[in-house]
């Protein structure tokens, strides 16, 4: 089959990226240094490029970048001014953002979005940009890799200009003469970037809310971002846990969904002892942490989402075990909730319902997937399941269980966007995680445990 192959070029200061999307999706993508010779490293891309696509594949191509615009008059290949293209990639792929900073090689940039868009680019000075980061790390006898190694283990943070290098260079001479370590300079070099960014660009207007770093060496040097992160007073994005927590946090969770296993434990819930252990075995070694890799904040997230997760599939598992047909009504609310709200709100849908968590989400299709959820899900229960229920209370029960159904969609969704993310799970492409298919789902079946927990104490 023959292809139209989408090709963005990005020729910087000090890089070439190159990208090929086929229909939004990635066939390739680069990132080198040119060392002054832009014309040898995208010929040298493109041709890693044909190596990746059929020979029956054309290309429709497009420019960006400081060093872009005189090619692309030669080629007549459309350009594309490096804000621009930042901007158009940001509100087509990410726009729950609301300030993006990105540092190239030469080049600074901050895009606020929210309030009314406004663009802001460094002038003639590379100050706090990669070639910056480059010239200290001469100094310190290492590359930009190494600088960041370095600043990963420093402590002490002083100050240094990077307004200019040659002024930098003055701050830090002495520096060395005196025999700071060096990891406390190259830590206070990465923090000299960000209070030129800020300074420089931002010029006092907050960087708040949720923030994209974009450009190579916020890409590639961790600690610079964790730099900015810091003084911004941002929340890191999916912060990744070692790798031993992450399977205690699994045998954890495990450990709740198989407690008192039985039909009969469905409404009377786990034990404590199996929910004290799993608090114990993951907050102890936030203890020991010396590296912040993993603090006791992070060790009472994954206390909660282990509970919280664990309790919905050890609920989940014993209605299968104990009530299929319980089960399918519970899922019947959901998937008619989900399903018809997001008809209704493509076709009449015109009022956002909380458009900051969910931007696709209206009042119209919540109130369609919720009538209608509850008109079938009550048809359902009171004629397949038992008819010993009053009418009133049944259908009172089931719209109570769908609205619940949104606000579990809802509280997930929110974590996603809180953290940047698109889906918990690539398990099923095009669908996410198990969690994604089941957000809802969550809420509904903690609300019917507690109904009939109610119902019971009533009795």
């Amino acid at each position: 089959m023959k292809r139209i192959i989408d090709v963005g070029i990005d020729v910087g200061s000090t890089t070439v990226k190159l990208i090929a999307m086929y229909k939004d999706k990635i066939l390739f993508k680069d990132y080198q240094r040119h060392f002054s010779n832009t014309l040898k490293t995208i010929e040298r891309l493109m041709q890693e490029l044909l190596k990746k696509v059929s020979s029956e594949d054309s290309f429709r191509i497009a420019f960006t970048g400081s060093g872009a615009l005189a090619l692309a008059e030669f080629l007549e290949i459309p350009f594309i001014q490096e804000v621009i293209a930042c901007k158009n990639a940001t509100l087509n792929y990410a726009s729950n953002i609301d300030v993006v900073v990105e540092l190239g090689g030469e080049d600074a940039k901050i895009i606020y979005f929210t309030n009314g868009l406004e663009q802001r680019m460094n002038g003639s000075c590379a100050g706090g940009t990669g070639a910056f980061l480059d010239q200290m790390a001469v100094l310190l006898n290492t590359d930009t890799k190494g600088l960041n190694k370095l600043a990963g283990t420093g402590e002490k943070i002083y100050p240094i200009a990077s307004r200019c290098g040659v002024f930098a260079k003055s701050d830090i001479q002495p520096l060395i003469n005196e025999g700071a370590k060096k990891s406390d300079i190259a830590l206070s070099i990465m923090q000299a970037v960000v209070n030129q960014t800020i300074s420089g660009l931002a010029c006092g207007k907050p960087i708040r809310g949720n923030v994209m770093f974009l450009g190579g060496p916020l890409n590639y040097l961790d600690t610079l971002r964790t730099c900015f992160i810091k003084t911004l007073n941002l929340k890191e994005s999916h912060k990744t846990y070692p790798p031993f927590i992450v399977i205690i946090g699994f045998i954890c969770m495990m450990l709740i969904v198989f407690n008192r296993f039985e039909a009969s434990f469905l409404y009377s819930g786990v034990s404590y002892g199996s929910i004290g252990l799993c608090i114990l075995l993951i907050g102890i070694p936030s203890i020991f942490d010396k590296k912040g890799k993993y603090t006791t904040k992070e060790a009472f997230y994954l206390i909660g989402s282990t509970i919280l997760l664990g309790l919905f599939f050890n609920q989940f598992m014993l209605l299968f075990k104990g009530d299929k047909w319980l089960l399918l009504y519970l899922l019947l609310i959901a998937t008619m909730t989900d399903t018809f709200a997001m008809l209704i709100g493509c076709l009449i849908g015109k009022h956002k319902l909380i458009p900051d968590v969910s931007p696709k989400k209206s009042i119209e299709g919540s109130i369609a997937g919720t009538a209608v959820a509850t008109i079938i899900s009550s048809i359902y229960y009171y004629n397949i399941m038992t008819n010993d229920i009053n009418i009133f209370i049944l259908i009172l029960m089931t719209l109570f269980l769908s609205i619940l159904g949104q606000l579990g969609d809802l509280f997930f969704s929110k974590i996603k966007r809180e953290n940047n993310i698109k889906d918990y799970s690539n398990l099923m492409p095009g669908h996410g995680g198990i969690l994604d298919r089941f957000d809802s789902m969550t809420f509904i079946i903690y609300g019917y445990i507690i109904i009939i927990n109610i119902i019971n104490i009533m009795k």
